[in-house]
């Protein structure tokens, strides 16, 4: 079995190492993330958001940003700030959009039964 085969030095060929220097506060506010299992590590926590800003701006991707109106309760949903411009996962708006289909459905239903009663 080879370095790699286990994650060793080889798969590191291609990383490099970044120091950066932040404020206590926010690197408390990363652990506190970590603590609440929302990320493995810190380093898990930087190279998603790092990787999130770069795909934001179309750099190294497949993916290109796109500028939507989507109302505001659909964004508070998700628990993002509606005052300002967001930028969401392909994950989350999808989730957004099934979560109005579905809610177009059960109203769509509700409507319907409630005709048949009324027609009764």
């Amino acid at each position: 079995m080879s370095m790699s085969d286990i994650g060793g030095k080889d798969r590191l060929n291609d990383e490099k190492r970044v120091t950066v220097r932040l404020s206590r506060s926010m690197v408390e506010e990363m652990e506190d993330l970590v603590n609440r299992d929302e990320y493995e590590s810190v380093s898990d926590l930087v190279r998603k958001a790092v990787s999130a800003l770069l795909e934001s701006r179309g750099v190294n991707s497949d993916f290109l940003p796109v500028q939507i109106m989507v109302p505001k309760n659909l964004i508070e949903k998700l628990g993002k700030d509606s005052t300002k411009p967001v930028n969401l996962s392909l994950d989350e708006f999808s989730s957004l959009i099934l979560d109005r289909i579905n809610g177009l459905t059960v109203r769509e239903t509700i409507k319907k039964i409630v005709h048949e009663e009324n027609i009764k």
